[in-house]
């Protein structure tokens, strides 16, 4: 039986390819264009790997400050509850409810804020973490 490389894998190769073998032969735009698609690229490895774990773990968030019944009647899916109960809470802020923050809120926040830089900007959250 012939063993196929994971999605994870194929993308990781066309990436070192991207950046070793095309993007150095490019120059202006094209090349600016090639590491905007292997940065992209890098975002979407980072989420396979963590697979569905920053999802679960954002959820309980979400359920110490709301509590498991509105979490489960958020939405059909965790990314669908994630995306309600994250328009609901900036709703909420905009309205002045969480003025007086509580610690939940408190850790929720810090949880979204360093999940998205985990995403985006690894390297910024490595540099931030060390200071």
């Amino acid at each position: 039986m012939i063993r196929r490389p994971d999605s994870a894998n194929l993308l990781r190769a066309a990436r070192r390819t991207l950046l070793d073998a095309v993007a150095p032969a490019l120059s202006g735009a094209a090349r600016y264009n090639a590491l905007m698609v292997a940065n992209a690229m890098a975002i979407v490895l980072r989420d396979l790997d963590a697979g569905d774990n920053a999802e679960r773990e954002e959820l309980a968030l979400f359920e110490a400050l709301y509590g498991t019944e509105t979490v489960d009647r958020a939405g059909a899916g965790d990314a669908a509850r994630l995306d309600a109960l994250g328009r609901r809470l900036a709703a909420e802020i905009r309205d002045g409810k969480w003025d007086d923050a509580s610690p939940a809120l408190m850790a929720l926040l810090r949880a979204r804020v360093r999940a998205k830089l985990a995403r985006s900007n690894p390297n910024f959250l490595a540099a931030s973490d060390g200071s």
